[in-house]
């Protein structure tokens, strides 16, 4: 699953624009955020559809119990902490970034690009396929589960990428019409932690 280091609970806050796409530009830009929604939305359907199935069979008090606990708790800990406050966030950020410096193989590659699992830096690049072998890994433990309890998990899944989905898409069309960017949360974190050494440091 994707990361979800604690963050306080606030959506990520914004930073100015370099400034505004400009014609071929915007469409690049919508493309590649059109990409990653797409394999998401993808998984969503999947996932979706064992999750109904799910859902249409005789559950017990205690399974109704869980789906709704793990459909919370997913919906917090994925869909908020991990998708809103970081993949979304990185992701319309990567995207404008290769508006703004395209060219064909990296268009072509776009999902990748805005994912940072090509043309980013090298921890980058290594946290980013380290997450892709823990998602397969995860997807791979799940399939060996029976129903309800795949389409229990599976629901809570779901949840979560289509709360990615809309903050994605979100960000991106804001980031768009107003110019402000997103800022992913470990950044914000950065900035905190450096103000309180500054502070400090000041103090003393």
């Amino acid at each position: 699953m994707l990361d979800s280091t604690a963050e306080s609970p606030s959506t990520a806050t914004q930073s100015t624009a370099p400034g505004a796409l400009q014609g071929g530009q915007v469409w690049v830009a919508h493309w590649a955020v059109f990409c990653v929604s797409l394999v998401l939305l993808q998984a969503c359907v999947r996932l979706g559809q064992l999750a109904w199935e799910a859902m249409t069979m005789p559950l017990s008090g205690m399974q109704v119990a869980l789906t709704i606990l793990w459909v919370i708790f997913n919906g917090y800990g994925e869909g908020y902490r991990a998708f809103q406050l970081r993949f979304s966030p990185r992701v319309v950020l990567r995207a404008h970034e290769l508006a703004r410096d395209p060219s064909p193989l990296k268009v072509l590659l776009a999902p990748f690009y805005c994912m940072n699992l090509v043309y980013a830096p090298k921890v980058r690049l290594i946290i980013s396929w380290l997450a892709v072998g823990l998602i397969f890994c995860a997807v791979y433990a799940v399939r060996q589960l029976d129903q309800p309890w795949r389409g229990i998990v599976d629901m809570g899944v779901v949840v979560a990428l289509a709360w990615g989905i809309i903050a994605m898409v979100y960000f991106h069309l804001r980031a768009l019409r107003t110019g402000q960017m997103p800022v992913v949360a470990e950044r914000r974190r950065r900035k905190s932690k450096k103000a309180a050494q500054d502070v400090t440091v000041a103090a003393s």
